[in-house]
């Protein structure tokens, strides 16, 4: 099922932008999808990472 919503999600994203655009790959099912979409970055932490830069601990 959620390769089916990556593959749906992708084609949308080329109806509007055709090939320019890059995709994130994030959280624990990222591996699920990574074949689906081998040009894609694989971050597992971006959320983390996002939250650290808005909301620093210091």
């Amino acid at each position: 099922m959620l390769q089916g919503f990556v593959k749906t999600q992708l084609d949308l994203a080329h109806e509007y932008w055709g090939k320019d655009f890059v995709v994130f790959l994030t959280g624990g099912d990222a591996s699920l999808v990574e074949a689906l979409v081998p040009e894609a970055r694989v971050v597992p932490d971006l959320v983390f990472i996002g939250l650290a830069i808005a909301c620093p601990l210091s």
